[in-house]
């Protein structure tokens, strides 16, 4: 490797005061329609979302537990972007779809 070089990371996701609290499991979707149909389906009419770089997280508490649904995203790096982030945030299994 070159010395010059470093291995820092341009992102490094952290958890804050200002973190949402995550259950151990997410849902990660790409396309704007997969979001819509699984917000529908699991998430209560009242739940807001935050903004998660270019799309939306939206978390709530279900019968198994908390749970979180976050995208839609276009491309490998965003989809990079929100997985780190969500591991970071306590999410241990993640469901893809798109």
């Amino acid at each position: 490797m070159d010395p010059k070089h470093s291995d820092k990371a341009i992102i490094t996701p952290v958890k804050t005061s200002r973190t949402p609290q995550l259950g151990p499991v997410a849902a990660l979707l790409g396309t704007k329609a997969d979001f819509a149909v699984l917000r529908r389906r699991l998430l209560p009419k009242e739940t807001r979302p935050r903004q998660l770089f270019t799309g939306c997280l939206y978390t709530a508490a279900q019968k198994f537990g908390q749970f979180a649904v976050a995208g839609p995203f276009m491309g490998a790096p965003a989809a990079v972007m929100f997985l780190e982030t969500l591991i970071a945030w306590g999410v241990r299994r993640l469901v893809y779809f798109g």
